[in-house]
């Protein structure tokens, strides 16, 4: 394909738990990225989501933040 390796690089991605947020989290990670999730409300989701993305053999982790703060 001729999408750059994102191997080495650390995505931080606000929402990525669900919806949007989650599909674009997964892609990074299938790219080769490693994930730092940031969630609101559904820490159930964005602990699925890291699941996910650690089964791909990347690395993962949700917080618990907002970027409004």
């Amino acid at each position: 394909s001729g999408m750059m390796s994102l191997a080495g690089r650390l995505a931080l991605v606000t929402g990525g738990g669900r919806g949007i947020g989650r599909a674009i989290a997964l892609g990074l990670a299938e790219g080769g990225a490693d994930i730092a999730i940031l969630y609101r409300r559904d820490e159930a989701a964005a602990a699925a989501t890291v699941a996910d993305i650690e089964a791909l053999g990347r690395r993962a982790h949700a917080y618990c933040a907002s970027v409004d703060d």
